[in-house]
C-alpha cells in the first residue's frame, strides 16, 4: 500500500517560504513523520502572490467579520484576495488523507488564532487561520492537527493512526462485505472512543445493502470521521479495550501468565507502561495462541510497529 499523502504547510518541511524568507522545520514532521508520509505542501500566503520575503500579516474583527490584513497597515487588506485564491488552491488537498497546519499562523493556524481589534488594535478573541477555516469546511473530514500539538506523543500519535484509518477507509470497493469487514477489524481501534460510538457505527452497518450502499457508507464515514474522530481517546477507554482483548485469552493462560498480563493492564492504566507496550503484548498473546479473530484486528499494526 502506498505512503498515506499528508498536506502540510510548506514551511514546516523546511521550505523558506515564510514572511521573513526563513522555514519552520518540525523536527516530528522531518525525523520521524516523514518515514510514514508522502507530504504535499502548500503556502496560502505565497500563493496569493505576497512574495518571499513579506510583510507579516494579522487577523483583525471588522464589524464582526475576521480579515486577513497587513499587521502595519491595516487599510492593506488580503481577504477578498485570499479567498479567491482559495478557490483554486486546493487542488491536491482534496486527494490527501491528513493535513497538518502552522501553529499560531493568521492563514494556517488550525489551533485558536489571535483576532485583534479594528480600532483598539488590542487582540479580544480567537479564531482558526483564515486559510485552516477554507481546508475546515471544504474538507470537514480528513484528519487534522495543528503543528503545536505534534509535540505531545498522545497527539502525534492519534493523528499518525487517524490518517491511516483514513486512507484505508478512502481505498475500500464499495460494497457491503467491504464495509462490514472494515467495522469488523477497526473494532478495537474504534473502541478507544468508547463503546457508544463503536455500537452506533454498528448500527449503521446493520441492514447494509446493494439498494442502500452509497447512503450507508456516506453516513458510517460522516459519523466515523467527522464526530468520532473529534473526540478524545482516554485511557479509561483503552483499559476497556485490553480488558476486552484480554478476555480471548481467558481460557490459554496459565495462571502466572494471566497475572503477568493483567498487572501489565495495571501499569497501563497507572501511567507506568505505554499503550504501545500493551499492545504489543497482546499482538505476541494473539499470535502465540492462535486467536483467529484478534489477529485481523488493525488495533496491532496501527500500534505494534511503524
Amino acid at each position: 500500500m502506498k505512503k498515506p499523502l499528508v498536506a502540510i504547510s510548506g514551511c514546516l518541511v523546511g521550505e523558506a517560504i515564510r514572511y521573513d524568507g526563513q522555514h519552520k522545520r518540525h523536527p516530528h514532521v522531518t525525523h520521524e513523520l516523514s518515514k510514514i508520509f508522502e507530504f504535499y505542501s502548500f503556502c496560502p500566503e505565497v500563493a496569493m502572490g505576497l512574495g518571499i520575503p513579506r510583510p507579516t500579516i494579522k487577523l483583525m474583527d471588522k464589524d464582526g467579520e475576521t480579515h486577513l490584513v497587513d499587521s502595519k497597515d491595516s487599510s492593506i487588506d488580503h481577504t477578498k484576495l485570499a479567498h479567491k485564491t482559495f478557490k483554486t488552491h486546493t487542488d491536491g488537498i482534496e486527494e490527501a488523507h491528513g493535513i497538518i497546519l502552522t501553529k499560531n499562523s493568521p492563514s494556517c493556524g488550525l489551533d485558536p488564532v489571535k483576532v485583534y481589534g479594528e480600532k483598539s488594535g488590542i487582540p479580544f478573541r480567537k479564531t482558526k487561520g483564515l486559510w485552516a477555516e477554507h481546508l475546515c469546511q471544504e474538507f470537514p473530514l480528513i484528519p487534522k492537527i495543528d503543528s503545536g500539538r505534534l509535540y505531545d506523543d498522545h497527539l502525534r500519535d492519534t493523528f499518525r493512526t487517524q490518517v491511516l484509518v483514513f486512507q484505508d477507509f478512502q481505498n475500500l470497493k464499495k460494497e457491503a462485505k467491504d464495509l462490514i469487514k472494515f467495522h469488523e477489524v477497526y473494532k478495537y481501534y474504534i473502541f478507544q472512543y468508547g463503546a457508544a460510538p463503536l455500537k452506533a457505527l454498528g448500527r449503521i452497518c446493520a441492514g447494509v445493502s446493494k439498494s442502500n450502499l452509497k447512503e450507508k457508507f456516506a453516513e458510517y464515514e460522516e459519523y466515523l470521521f467527522g464526530t468520532i474522530f473529534q473526540k478524545n481517546i482516554t485511557d479509561k477507554n483503552r483499559t476497556n479495550v485490553a480488558e476486552h482483548v484480554a478476555g480471548y485469552f481467558k481460557g490459554h493462560l496459565e495462571g502466572g501468565d494471566k497475572k503477568y498480563l493483567h498487572d501489565n493492564i495495571k501499569a497501563f492504566h497507572s501511567g507506568k507502561l505505554s499503550f504501545e507496550s500493551l499492545i504489543v503484548l497482546m499482538g505476541f498473546l494473539t499470535k502465540t495462541h492462535n486467536q483467529k479473530y484478534l489477529k485481523d484486528q488493525k488495533l496491532f499494526s496501527l500500534y505494534g510497529k511503524h
